[in-house]
C-alpha cells in the first residue's frame, strides 16, 4: 500500500496508526512544494480494499526542511495527530480534523517552556478524549531525561492536563519512548532505564485520577450518561453522541429530545440551560454546528 507520490528515500511507513476502517501512515522525507519535508497519508477501507483518502502536510515551518513530520502518528475517528519532533522550537504535534470528507489542519500543540533540541512529538497515543505526547529529550536542568504530556479534550481543543517526568535524573532515560493508553492508565517504555542493570530497560505504568471539574471526586465516580468517560457536568453542550464535537451526527438525538422521543443525556440538549429541551435550544444548537 503506497501513495502515488512515493519516492526513493521518503521513509514512508515510519509510523502507523489504525482505528476501525482508517489507517494513518507517516512518511519522513516526502517533498511537497511550499511545505517542510514529511507527510502523513490517510487510507480508508471501502469494503474490499484500502483506498487512499488524503495526504496531510505541515501547515507551517521552513520549506523543504526536515522537521520530523510523520515520525509519530495517531488517529481516532475523524481526528488525526502527526508528530514533528524536529520542529525548530523543540518539537510539535499537529491536529487535523475531518469534516464533510475533507481533512483540515485544526491546531498545533507544543510543550510549555520548550527548548531547541527537545523532541516533543516523538511518540503519540490517543484514546477517545485523552491524548499522550512524548518528548524523549525533555530537559531537567542540563540533563535530557524525557517526559510525557497528557492532554484532555475540552470542547473543541486539547488542553494540557499534566506533564510526567521520570523519577530519576538518568540522562535519556526515555529515549526511544513507546506509549500505550487505555482510559486512566497508560504505559511508558523506558528502554534506557538502568535500574535493573545497564541498558536493561523498563516500562512504567502511570495512573491519572481525572477530575475535570475540580470537585475532588474522580471522574469515573461522576454520572456519565453516554459512557464516554467524561462526566456529564464536563460534557460539551450539544454533543449528544459523546464524540467531542457538536456536528451533524448529533442532529438525530437532538430531534428526538425536541419531540420527547428520548430523555437520554437530555441536559446536553439544553443549550440555553433553562432546565428543559425546547424550541429555544434550536438556535444555539445550530450556532454550535456552524462553528465546526
Amino acid at each position: 500500500m503506497w501513495p502515488q507520490d512515493n519516492q526513493i528515500g521518503d521513509r514512508y511507513g515510519a509510523a502507523l496508526s489504525v482505528n476501525a476502517d482508517v489507517i494513518l501512515v507517516g512518511s519522513l522525507f516526502t517533498f511537497t512544494p511550499g511545505h517542510p519535508l514529511g507527510a502523513a497519508y490517510v487510507f480508508r477501507w471501502n469494503g474490499s480494499a484500502w483506498q487512499f483518502e488524503q495526504k496531510l502536510v505541515s501547515p507551517d515551518g521552513p520549506v523543504g526542511v526536515y522537521i520530523g513530520f510523520g515520525q509519530s502518528v495517531a488517529i481516532h475517528g475523524d481526528e488525526a495527530i502527526v508528530g514533528a519532533p524536529n520542529e525548530l522550537q523543540g518539537g510539535a504535534a499537529y491536529v487535523f480534523r475531518r469534516a464533510n470528507g475533507v481533512w483540515s489542519f485544526h491546531e498545533k500543540l507544543e510543550a510549555p517552556a520548550s527548548q531547541s533540541g527537545e523532541r516533543f512529538g516523538s511518540r503519540i497515543a490517543i484514546d477517545n478524549d485523552r491524548l499522550l505526547i512524548a518528548d524523549y529529550s525533555r530537559r531537567s536542568g542540563s540533563v535530557s531525561i524525557g517526559a510525557v504530556f497528557l492532554y484532555l479534550r475540552y470542547g473543541d481543543s486539547w488542553i494540557l492536563e499534566q506533564e510526567y517526568r521520570p523519577w530519576t535524573s538518568q540522562s535519556f532515560l526515555w529515549s526511544g519512548t513507546s506509549l500505550a493508553l487505555a482510559g486512566p492508565e497508560f504505559w511508558v517504555g523506558a528502554r534506557n532505564d538502568n535500574g535493573a542493570g545497564i541498558g536493561a530497560g523498563s516500562a512504567y505504568l502511570l495512573v491519572n485520577q481525572f477530575d475535570c471539574n475540580n470537585n475532588n471526586l474522580p471522574d469515573e465516580c461522576e454520572p456519565d450518561c453516554n459512557g464516554n468517560a467524561i462526566p456529564d457536568v464536563c460534557e460539551r453542550l450539544g454533543d449528544l453522541n459523546g464524540d467531542g464535537f457538536v456536528d451533524v451526527d448529533d442532529m438525530p438525538a437532538m430531534i428526538e429530545l425536541l419531540l420527547a422521543l428520548s430523555s437520554d443525556c437530555w441536559h446536553l440538549g439544553d443549550l440555553d440551560q433553562n432546565g428543559i429541551v425546547d424550541g429555544d435550544d434550536i438556535a444555539p444548537f445550530l450556532g454550535a454546528l456552524s462553528q465546526q
